[in-house]
């Protein structure tokens, strides 16, 4: 090492002398050898010998430096690697960290799949949630993969069925320990419609379930984990225009799980919307002054695969068409794009513009209207204090058994 430095210096010392012949007037030496002589004298008379000299130094002089700069150039080259081989590497190298992806539920289709494709587009990373592994690692390599210049990521070993909240527990569990700095935000894009009435394997209503209350277990955590690890979170809750039809606190409208009420499709579905808006009320609510964010938002009536339990041939043909033929189809019927909708819902989730406990309404802008969405600001029967901290507490104690204990403090 010794040996090492003391060549660099020597190395460093012959550059510094030779500079200061330079600027002091002097020729550097010839490649031939020969005195050094003032630059400004008259060089002497020469013979025919020495002109033949000459000409083949003008001749061959380029090379003979070309060839002393480049073993000039591999002695430095080899210096640098020699030290960097023995030198540790710098800290911050050691520490560094993948950067915290967005996590987006129903990535497999739909907005969903046109949300990931935009954040992606936008050089973000995105962690693809599908019910199972193989089509969440399918979404993520559509979106690029986990190569160097891809921005899709799936999670190894488990899927996301929301119908099932020890899968939920699964999935977070495992994002835990595959991502250890978390995510920086979530899109809560995954819903049904027009269910008949039945039963997940934990007894709730699948609508009341998938809706509400796998993305309530997924927030909380996610929220949970953000407060402890003092990070910035960003929460989009999708909602639906149609969770203005709610009646959500007259009479049993509470019963969220179904079990007086005589059992509606219709506003299984309209209740579920309005779920989400009040859970993403609530979670702001109890989160203020910290770097959480929640809010929801309606991207606008799209053609979607939302209609798939309620008009199945059509959610069939739609799965078969080309980005250009369900355009067609989205202007004929005056709905949006997927890749419409996804927009106002990336912005919500990536822009600092967005202001939390926000209810943002695509069904009040044009379909093709740049972000942002319209911000809805009127009063809702349904939306209210009283009403958003009942819902919280309902889903707090349905999901209590599947929470984490940093979850269920959070709650509380």
């Amino acid at each position: 090492m010794r040996c090492l430095r003391a060549m660099l210096m020597r190395s460093s010392a012959l550059t510094y002398c030779t500079a200061r012949r330079r600027s002091r007037g002097f020729a550097p030496h010839k490649v031939s050898g020969g005195p050094i002589r003032p630059s400004g004298l008259a060089p002497p008379a020469r013979s025919e010998a020495s002109a033949r000299d000459v000409q083949l130094r003008a001749r061959f002089r380029p090379k003979a430096v070309a060839m002393r700069d480049n073993l000039s150039r591999r002695a430095l080259l080899a210096s640098i690697s020699l030290l960097a081989a023995v030198a540790p590497p710098p800290v911050e190298l050691l520490a560094a960290t993948p950067p915290r992806p967005f996590l987006v539920t129903g990535s497999s289709s739909g907005i969903g799949r046109a949300a990931a494709r935009q954040l992606t587009g936008d050089s973000r990373f995105v962690l693809c949630a599908a019910r199972s592994e193989a089509v969440a690692q399918e979404v993520a390599a559509a979106q690029g993969g986990q190569s160097l210049s891809g921005f899709g990521l799936a999670l190894g070993g488990v899927g996301l069925e929301q119908s099932n909240l020890a899968s939920v527990r699964t999935y977070i569990e495992q994002l835990d320990r595959d991502l250890s700095g978390g995510v920086e935000g979530a899109l809560l894009c995954a819903g049904v419609e027009a269910l008949p009435l039945r039963r997940t394997p934990q007894e709730f209503e699948s609508t009341f379930a998938i809706n509400v209350l796998s993305h309530f277990v997924i927030s909380v955590e996610l929220a949970a984990r953000a407060v402890d690890r003092r990070c910035p979170l960003r929460l989009v809750s999708v909602t639906s225009s149609a969770a203005f039809d709610s009646r959500l606190g007259d009479g049993d409208a509470l019963d969220l799980n179904w079990e007086r009420r005589a059992y509606d499709a219709r506003r299984a579905y309209v209740d579920s919307k309005a779920c989400n808006v009040l859970l993403a009320d609530e979670l702001q609510r109890r989160v203020g002054g910290s770097s959480i964010a929640s809010c929801s938002a309606d991207p606008g009536p799209t053609a979607s695969m939302l209609l798939r339990n309620a008009l199945p041939q059509r959610a069939a043909q739609r799965a078969t068409m080309s980005d250009e033929q369900l355009a067609r189809q989205a202007r004929q019927l005056g709905l949006r794009t997927p890749a419409q909708a996804a927009r106002g819902l990336a912005w919500c989730l990536t822009s600092a513009e967005c202001v939390p406990g926000a209810l943002y309404l695509g069904a009040a802008a044009p379909s093709d209207a740049p972000p942002p969405l319209p911000r809805w600001e009127a009063p809702l029967p349904w939306r209210n204090e009283a009403v958003a901290d009942a819902v919280w507490r309902d889903c707090a104690r349905s999901a209590e058994p599947w929470l984490s204990p940093l979850a269920r403090k959070f709650v509380a």
